[in-house]
């Protein structure tokens, strides 16, 4: 059980970070856009 908690945890943080990531990837694309127009 302890494992499997462990594992469930894992994945949600991972997701967290892919989003974050995505989340400033999109941001600096944005920003990027900004400067160029």
């Amino acid at each position: 059980m302890f494992i499997f908690a462990h594992l469930v945890y894992l994945g949600l943080w991972q997701n967290t970070m892919e989003e974050n990531k995505g989340r400033e990837r999109s941001a600096a694309t944005t920003s990027m856009c900004r400067g160029a127009v």
